[in-house]
């Protein structure tokens, strides 16, 4: 593994071990945004030749992928942008507070940024997208479509690394 996958890794296995642990959600790594239609699609590689849609799995209490967005600036080492995308069923993953009545949306986010903050810093998080508007991008995605019972929403990140060249 090299350059931006080591730090997403790093990430991804830590998030995977340390969230939601008794309930089935799958952790994919860096997707590749696949040009579609009227969009993009993300699709994770599966080895050693193939693709699969991470969108299209909601058998699962929930999903999670990191989308690097196409540009990146470089000031001695390169600085991108990924998205951290979520998929949750809510109920599923809180069931006390969600018996309990609770909007279940900030235990999902509060869980989350601590995580990200413990692993990668606080400056590394931008900003945070609730709702369908998070997966805008996607190909098939509307601002009207019900993704009932999942919440959707995406943290914004900055992450640094280098490429070793020598």
């Amino acid at each position: 593994m090299k350059g931006i996958d080591v730090r997403i890794e790093e990430l991804r296995s830590f998030l995977e071990s340390n969230l939601w642990t008794s309930n089935d959600v799958t952790f994919y790594g860096r997707i590749f945004r696949q040009i579609k239609g009227d969009g993009i699609m993300p699709m994770n590689f599966v080895a050693p030749i193939d693709y699969q849609d991470v969108l299209t799995d909601d058998m699962k209490d929930g999903i999670c992928f990191f989308d690097v967005q196409p540009s990146e600036d470089y000031e001695n080492q390169f600085i991108s942008d990924v998205w951290i995308q979520f998929a949750l069923n809510l109920a599923e993953l809180y069931p006390t507070e969600t018996a309990a009545g609770e909007r279940t949306t900030e235990y999902a986010h509060e869980d989350v940024i601590k995580l990200i903050k413990k692993k990668w810093s606080v400056k590394s998080i931008t900003g945070l997208v609730r709702g369908i508007t998070a997966f805008d991008d996607y190909t098939g995605v509307k601002p009207t479509d019900d993704y009932q019972p999942f919440y959707i929403f995406r943290i914004n990140t900055t992450i640094k690394y280098k490429i070793n060249c020598e």
